[in-house]
């Protein structure tokens, strides 16, 4: 806003204090509510396709297997487990059965893959 550019922000969920400061944004009128990418398109004059005029994504119309099909056994349990918001280490290794040490090496084969990405203090979330 200091910048004079417009500022959108997704809502977070009202329990985590990690979505507190886009949360705060939007209720003092500092931000604008983005809930959807229509939302965005429409502020920004771009032109949103009609529900009837959907276009079918490569992945949608694809026969290929999803992203987790060539992970092996503890990269499908660690890859299950994530979840889009940030979890622990500690939380992960218990979902998956796993040690920590295990679990952080396929982790980072996980985050090689395009799959999961780390936050500081040992948090990933799946991409």
């Amino acid at each position: 806003m200091a910048q004079n550019r417009e500022v959108f922000a997704v809502p977070g969920a009202l329990t985590s204090s990690a979505s507190e400061g886009t949360n705060r944004l939007i209720q003092r009128g500092h931000a604008k509510l983005v809930m959807t990418p229509e939302d965005l398109l429409s502020e920004l004059n771009l032109p949103v396709l009609p529900d009837d005029e959907e276009v079918a994504t490569e992945a949608e119309t694809s026969d290929a297997p999803g992203p987790a099909a060539d992970l092996d056994g503890a990269e499908k349990k660690l890859y299950d487990a994530l979840e889009a918001d940030p979890q622990h280490i500690d939380v992960l290794c218990e979902a998956a059965g796993l040690d920590a040490s295990n679990a952080l090496v396929h982790l980072l084969a996980l985050e090689f893959k395009g799959l999961a990405r780390q936050m500081a203090g040992k948090q990933f979330y799946k991409v």
